[in-house]
C-alpha cells in the first residue's frame, strides 16, 4: 500500500515517528496513551478515535499500513510550518541535520557543509545595546520568537520597532551586573517611590543614559538576591574565580547559512570543560516552577543554541550548560539545574525548524502571521489534552 502526505501537522508526525522507533520528538503523557490507544485499538474502536482525534489517527494508520508511511510522516515532521514555505521542499531537498559538536563526539551526527561559510568569531566587552541591535545575525530570543505562540510577522514587527526598556526587566538586569561585576550600571535613585516629578525626572536621566534606575528599596532587594547566589553551596562556586561575562560569539549555522549569535552570563574553563552558567531571576524559584518556566520560555531552546554556539566557537573538550534560578521574593531560595539530554535535544529541533523559517522568510521577504495565506477558513478546536479530558467524560 502506498499513499500521498495527507493533511497532518508537522508536531503529530514527530511524535507518532518517535512513538514507533523512529526519532521523532517525544509527546506529553496524554498524547503518548492516545497514540497508544489508536494503535492498538480495534478496528470499530479505531473508527471512533479517527473521528475524534483525526491528525494523530491518521499519522498511526500512515505509519502501520502504508508502504511509504514512516517516510511520508518522515517528510511531514521534516517540512516548515509555514505556508510560505511550501514548494520549497520540492527544490531545496532535505535539510541537512544541524549539530555543531565534533563530528567525533559521542552521540552527536556530522554536519554536512552547504557552503562556504564565515568563520566564527569571538567578541569579549562588547555592549549590551550593541550585540542586542545586530541585524546581521539572529539570537536565541529571536529564534524562539519565530515558534508557536509567537510568529514571523510579530518578530519581524518587533525587530524592527524595539520595545522601550521596561520596568519589569529592571531587577534582573541588576542582578546580573552585581553577580558577574559587568553590565548594565545601576542608577540608585534616592526615593521610596516614582510619585513625585522629581523621582520621575531621575529615572528617566537614568534611562537616557543607558542606567538601570532603581528606588533605594529595589537596590537593597538587588543586593540580598545577589548576596543569595554568592552564598548557595551550588550557585556560589559556579560564580566564584577566574571566569568570562557576557562573551559574544558569532557563527554560521551550516544547514541554512544563517548567522547565529549567544552571550552566556558566565564562562568558567575548567579543565576539559567549558561551563556555561546561565542566571535567571523568578517570582518562583522552585524546581516545578522552573520546569513550567523552561517550557513557557522555551529555555531548551536557549540551552541548545548556546551549548552549540560555544562548540562552534571555542571548540573545547566538553561542555556543559546550567541554570541558576534566584527568587525575587526573600529569603531569595536558588534551584540551579541542567537539562535533560532529551529536552536538549527538542530544542535542538525547534532551533532547526525557526533557523529554516528565518532562512525563508529572509529569502522571499514575506513574513506571515500564525496562518500565512489560506484559500479557506482553518479550523480550530480544544488543546489536545482538553479533547482527550472531554472525550474520556462525555463520549464513553
Amino acid at each position: 500500500m502506498t499513499t500521498s502526505s495527507p493533511s497532518i501537522p508537522a508536531d503529530v508526525a514527530s511524535h507518532v515517528l518517535f512513538h514507533f522507533g523512529h526519532r521523532g520528538i517525544p509527546a506529553g503523557d496524554w498524547t503518548e496513551n492516545l497514540i497508544t490507544l489508536i494503535a492498538r485499538a480495534d478496528m470499530a474502536n479505531k473508527a471512533k478515535l479517527t473521528a475524534a482525534y483525526p491528525d494523530y489517527a491518521g499519522a498511526v494508520l500512515l505509519a502501520q499500513h502504508a508502504d511509504n508511511g514512516i517516510e511520508v510522516l518522515q517528510d511531514i515532521a521534516a517540512g516548515p510550518l509555514h505556508p510560505l514555505q511550501a514548494g520549497r521542499r520540492a527544490d531545496r531537498g532535505r535539510q541537512p541535520v544541524r549539530a555543531v559538536r565534533r563530528p567525533h563526539a559521542p552521540g552527536r551526527r556530522r554536519v554536512t557543509a552547504v557552503a562556504e561559510v564565515e568563520a566564527p568569531r569571538i567578541v569579549d566587552g562588547l555592549p549590551a545595546d550593541e550585540y542586542h541591535a545586530d541585524r546581521t545575525s539572529i539570537s536565541s530570543s529571536g529564534l524562539r520568537a519565530l515558534l508557536p505562540p509567537g510568529c514571523p510577522a510579530q518578530f519581524k514587527y518587533d525587530r524592527d520597532h524595539p520595545p522601550a526598556p521596561k520596568k519589569e526587566f529592571d531587577l534582573g538586569h541588576a542582578v546580573h551586573t552585581e553577580v558577574l561585576g559587568v553590565g548594565e550600571e545601576i542608577a540608585v535613585l534616592d526615593f521610596d517611590s516614582y510619585q513625585t516629578k522629581k523621582a520621575q525626572d531621575a529615572r528617566d536621566e537614568a534611562r537616557e543614559a543607558g542606567q538601570v534606575p532603581l528606588l533605594r528599596h529595589e537596590y537593597e532587594l538587588v543586593r540580598a538576591m545577589a548576596d543569595a547566589v554568592r552564598k548557595h553551596p551550588q550557585a556560589g562556586p559556579l560564580f566564584a574565580g577566574p571566569g568570562i561575562a557576557e562573551r559574544s560569539m558569532y557563527w554560521t549555522d551550516p544547514a541554512t547559512g544563517i548567522r547565529c549569535r549567544v552571550r552566556p552570563d558566565w564562562l568558567k574553563q575548567l579543565p576539559g570543560l567549558t561551563l556555561a552558567v546561565d542566571l535567571k531571576t523568578t517570582k518562583d524559584a522552585s524546581p516545578q516552577a522552573v520546569q513550567k518556566a523552561i517550557r513557557d520560555y522555551a529555555y531548551h531552546q536557549q540551552d541548545a543554541l548556546y551549548t552549540d554556539g560555544i562548540w562552534a566557537c571555542m571548540q573545547p573538550e566538553d561542555v556543559r550548560f546550567v541554570f541558576v534560578f534566584v527568587s525575587k521574593t526573600p529569603p531569595h531560595l536558588i534551584t540551579v539545574r541542567e537539562l535533560k539530554d532529551q529536552e536538549r535535544e527538542i530544542g535542538r529541533a525547534r532551533n532547526e525548524r525557526a533557523l529554516r523559517i528565518y532562512a525563508d522568510c529572509t529569502a522571499s521577504g514575506e513574513w506571515p502571521d500564525w496562518t500565512g495565506p489560506v484559500t479557506e477558513i482553518p479550523q480550530i478546536g480544544l488543546p489536545s489534552w482538553d479533547v482527550i479530558r472531554q472525550t474520556e467524560e462525555y463520549m464513553q
